[in-house]
């Protein structure tokens, strides 16, 4: 009995920790799949589609000034979409590779912008879908 009991553990072991890295997997998989579709807006710089992947108010570093500004609404950041996302920005974001994290509901991409220092945009998922939820300039 006790032999069978150690076989019935160690397959509910086994199931626990497959089921555990296959939510991970679904996570990465998510993760990329949500920065693929942010760089193809950016690279189309299609504002709409970015507005589409971000949870206002949205908190954002403008160049050009020391502030960060909370934007309340997709109008809004439409307006000052060319403001947030600079060429120089648009054109890191586009070749920057991203590691998705396996157990995480947030994920952030850092970038060097020359001009303004370090920038890092944050997703989180929320209901099912990451979304960008802000971006802060650091330095």
């Amino acid at each position: 009995m006790k032999k069978f009991n150690l076989s019935i553990l160690a397959a509910m072991l086994v199931f626990v920790f497959s089921v555990m890295d296959l939510s991970a997997q679904t996570r990465k998989s998510e993760q990329t799949k949500a920065w693929k579709q942010f760089q193809t807006a950016i690279a189309r710089s299609d504002k709409t589609a970015v507005a589409a992947m971000i949870k206002f108010p949205f908190e954002a570093s403008i160049v050009g000034s020391n502030l960060d500004y909370k934007i309340e609404m997709k109008a809004d950041f439409i307006k000052n979409y060319a403001l947030i996302f600079t060429k120089n920005r648009r054109e890191i974001i586009v070749r920057g590779k991203y590691e998705p994290i396996a157990d995480e509901d947030e994920f952030n991409f850092e970038m060097n912008d020359d001009s303004r220092g370090t920038h890092v945009f944050r997703f989180r998922k929320i209901g099912g879908v990451y979304y960008l939820v802000g971006t802060i300039g650091v330095g």
